[in-house]
């Protein structure tokens, strides 16, 4: 009769993490499973290292390891293992889900959220059932052309990219040879193509709204916010005495969290157009926590009325349909195409990290001067 040892050693561990192990034992930092045939006991090594992860597989998966070990086994049980055993895999579901939990402290929590959401919609459906070893170059790239029929690149480069976290986890702790995603080349994800709106449009939208939806609007043209960090604006984090407004939260994905970048944890300057919209719009939510709430009074967890509302303006008013982010790159292009410092519009307004990402983006906007290099007429008598 084949038995399992009830214990598992793990260095440095405490007696309660201990006792999580059935069926593992560690010996020089790898992971064995112990088991005794008729009285005589054998050894057989996983070839994993003996980390939390690993561990935790190897008690989901351990008729694996048994199944596949024909040096050290006697030849009796490799005939009737069969029959002990229901064949069991190292299915990826289980592994992607242990890979995910064990990174979540380096993320956001709004991060680990769409993680999961994307494994479970668009990742478990095609491999969770799957041997994780059994995942080749081949079947990544079906699975892309699949997914590549409905989205964007950009929007799939998304999902790949937790695919990319899980299988790099496998590499690491030797469950995987190669990281089949190597070998399946990332979709081509084309420059987003930007379209600000020309200051006579702009004017024409803020003559056309009306209400707290012209105060949003003139705030998202005149301030380099991104929609989430507008939706997340509350009374604290407007100065009028300053003429200053503080930026340390955003909302996405209906989760309020920190700013998309560390550098767009930011203070930016309140310019006078704006300071006359949320002055208007104070007398509309002064007693509320928020600049800008919805019907019931409460703070916008999500863009989609403000987006509806946005559309049905553009319509009436006969100009193209655009996204509402456009009002970000307008903000950006009028003030860089009006001469203003390249340094002030994308590092200290929009929270770009470096110069170069605004540069890279709306460099064309800068107005050519007639005259160059005018202050080198002094060395020339």
């Amino acid at each position: 009769m084949l038995e399992f040892q009830s214990r598992a050693y793990v260095p440095n561990e405490s007696e309660e993490y201990m006792k999580r192990y059935k069926y593992s034992k560690v010996r020089n930092g790898i992971i064995y499973i112990h088991a005794s045939l008729d009285g005589v006991r054998y050894r057989i090594s996983t070839k994993l290292k003996a980390t939390p992860l690993n561990l935790d597989m190897v008690e989901a998966n351990w008729y694996k390891f048994i199944q596949t070990n024909n040096n050290i086994m006697p030849k009796d049980f490799q005939t009737k293992k069969g029959e002990i055993f229901n064949e069991r895999k190292i299915l990826f579901r289980d592994f992607a889900y242990q890979s995910l939990k064990a990174g979540e402290q380096m993320r956001r929590a709004l991060t680990n959220k769409e993680y999961e959401d994307i494994l479970r919609r668009g990742i478990l459906p095609y491999f969770g059932e799957m041997n994780i070893q059994d995942i080749t170059p081949l079947k990544i790239k079906s699975w892309q052309n699949e997914l590549l029929k409905t989205l964007k690149p950009q929007s799939f480069n998304n999902i790949r990219k937790v695919l990319s976290v899980i299988m790099r986890d496998a590499l690491g702790e030797e469950i995987i040879d190669k990281n089949p995603l190597a070998l399946a080349r990332r979709p081509r994800v084309e420059k987003n193509v930007i379209n600000p709106f020309s200051i006579e449009e702009v004017k024409t939208i803020l003559e056309g709204a009306s209400g707290w939806f012209k105060n949003y609007v003139t705030l998202a043209f005149f301030s380099g916010m991104r929609i989430g960090e507008i939706l997340a604006l509350t009374w604290e984090d407007v100065d009028f005495f300053n003429d200053t407004i503080r930026i340390d939260k955003a909302i996405r994905s209906s989760v309020l969290s920190k700013p998309k970048t560390k550098s767009s944890i930011r203070t930016i300057d309140m310019l006078p157009v704006v300071k006359n919209a949320l002055l208007e719009q104070r007398n509309i939510t002064s007693d509320k926590q928020n600049v800008f709430v919805d019907r019931k009074g409460l703070g916008f967890n999500n863009s989609t009325r403000i987006t509806t509302v946005w559309h049905r303006l553009l319509k009436r008013l006969d100009i193209p349909r655009r996204t509402l982010y456009q009002t970000r790159h307008t903000f950006a292009s009028i003030m860089i195409g009006n001469g203003e410092d390249p340094v002030w519009v994308g590092c200290k307004m929009m929270g770009h990290e470096n110069i170069a990402m605004t540069l890279s983006v709306y460099t064309k906007y800068i107005e050519s001067k007639q005259e160059r290099a005018t202050f080198l007429s002094k060395f020339i008598s």
